[in-house]
């Protein structure tokens, strides 16, 4: 199964959906000249992560 997680809802319409998409619980850390995402995946595993950033969107996708 593949999970599509946007934190854009008004993109969703522009994501290509394999089976499933949801919000998993995630952390936004602002740090200086940088921000720290983490994501909650819990059962995937680290090589089955992507991470896309196009202009102002990141998408996380994952496998389990």
């Amino acid at each position: 199964m593949t999970t599509c997680v946007t934190c854009a809802p008004e993109r969703t319409e522009n994501l290509e959906h394999t089976e499933a998409t949801y919000r998993p619980a995630a952390d936004v850390i602002e740090l200086e000249g940088a921000y720290r995402i983490e994501v909650e995946l819990p059962g995937v595993k680290k090589e089955n992560v992507d991470l896309d950033l196009k202009e102002d969107a990141l998408t996380v996708r994952a496998t389990v």
